[in-house]
């Protein structure tokens, strides 16, 4: 019997609570519908040879439900679809989407209060990163802020995550609590101070164990967040900053670990549409055991609005703690992800992206791929999209991505997919 469900109830709870105590005169819409999809993908199993191809097919109702009165909104939308193999049949299963949000606010916006919940069970790997098989993931999430005067505010939030995967993979679920207070200290001054505290439980998943051996404790990891930052206005276009960060993890598998950055962050908006933000500092990763290692970390934005054109550029260099059903430990990681949105006529919309990850562990044990323990890992992904809406609650959505993994001890992993999915809502 699994111990982990119970949050994830009690959020559902609170969304349903918020969803009926809901005056029955007030506006409520309901849209349901029909979602359908078809895939194509040349690498099924995403070896690195001797790859097979397959198409799938999904369909199933699908629905929305909103409601908006004053400052509250409630809003639930989702879809159940019964997916068709043409190859591999017996992968055949029910899938589920559902995603569920409530907000309001109190006078002047003041105090506000969002609640979230959404559950997904699939057998489709968005990252060649995730595990492979039927995984159910269920994700809540409760934000309060508060106007403390006029200078100050307080937030506090908390998320929930449980995946249930099949073996060999673990199950995980995550807990995380977060306090940021925000201060300006004058008209161009102020700063923020971020507390957070995190863990991840894993459970084992082995199809021959007993219910006693089922759950490996061993794993389980507790991580403290915290991040000190202040930030000047120099000029109407430019900010100056800097931006402390520390983090600790431990658990009883690898040693405990620390990590220290410091920044020095500067701001500059070239337009009003415009801006760039850089950060460059040090970092430093302090392990029990093992000696101490640094290096130097950046970070930078680039974000572009027009009426037609959104654009997004990210670039890192910088130590990550990852616990996850497929990633665990302290990475030097080298990130690249940039988007470009473009409104091509009033009901198309072009969607591109492009990303790039050079992952290689501090000091981690791979649960997962164990023979890819402690090497270097590459990712590259791109995705071109077409989001046609010829009418109010028609949307047809075509789609092309290429995914690209390498390994420094292995050999490369490809895939190549094509999807169209086609929703109408009435």
């Amino acid at each position: 019997m699994r111990r982990h469900t119970i949050p994830a109830v009690v959020v559902a709870v609170l969304l349903v609570t918020a969803f009926w105590g809901i005056p029955y005169a007030a506006p409520l819409e309901f849209h349901g519908g029909v979602y359908t999809s078809y895939e194509y993908t040349d690498n099924y199993n995403l070896t690195a040879h001797d790859k097979e191809s397959e198409s799938i097919y999904e369909v199933g109702p699908s629905g929305q439900i909103i409601y908006q009165e004053g400052p509250a909104r409630f809003d639930v939308s989702g879809h159940v679809t019964r997916n068709f193999h043409k190859r591999f049949s017996d992968s055949n299963f029910y899938g589920v989407f559902l995603d569920s949000r409530f907000s309001t606010s109190t006078a002047l916006n003041r105090d506000s209060l969002s609640l979230g919940y959404s559950f997904t069970q699939t057998d489709r790997r968005d990252t060649l990163t995730d595990v492979v098989g039927k995984s159910k993931i269920h994700l809540g999430s409760v934000n309060y802020t508060r106007d403390l005067t006029r200078s100050s505010r307080l937030g506090l939030g908390y998320t929930y995550g449980l995946e249930v995967n099949e073996a060999p993979y673990n199950d995980v679920e995550s807990h995380g609590a977060t306090g940021t207070l925000f201060h300006q200290f004058s008209q161009r001054n102020s700063g923020t101070l971020m507390i957070g505290y995190d863990t991840h439980n894993y459970t084992e998943n082995d199809d021959d164990a007993t219910e006693i051996d089922d759950i490996d404790d061993t794993n389980d990891t507790e991580v403290l967040r915290s991040a000190l930052t202040f930030q000047s206005l120099v000029t109407q276009q430019t900010t100056l900053g800097t931006d402390l960060e520390y983090q600790h993890q431990n658990n009883e598998t690898t040693p405990d670990g620390d990590i220290y950055s410091a920044f020095l962050t500067w701001g500059y908006s070239l337009t009003q549409q415009t801006s760039i933000l850089l950060s460059g500092g040090y970092s430093w990763v302090d392990m029990e055991g093992i000696d101490r290692e640094g290096s130097y970390v950046t970070r930078a934005e680039l974000t572009t609005r027009t009426l037609v054109d959104v654009i997004t550029i990210r670039i890192a260099r910088e130590y990550t703690a990852e616990f996850t059903a497929d990633r665990f430990g302290t990475y030097d990681t080298r990130t690249v992800f940039a988007s470009w949105e473009r409104t091509l006529l009033r009901d198309l919309v072009l969607l591109s992206t492009i990303s790039y990850e050079d992952r290689k562990p501090v000091s981690a044990v791979e649960l997962t791929y164990p023979d890819q323990e402690d090497q270097e890992e590459k990712e590259y992904s791109g995705m071109i999209s077409l989001n046609w809406t010829p009418l109010r609650y028609l949307s047809i959505t075509p789609s092309y991505e290429h995914r690209q993994r390498d390994f420094e001890t292995a050999d490369t992993q490809r895939e190549n997919r094509y999807r169209i999915i086609a929703e109408v809502r009435y």
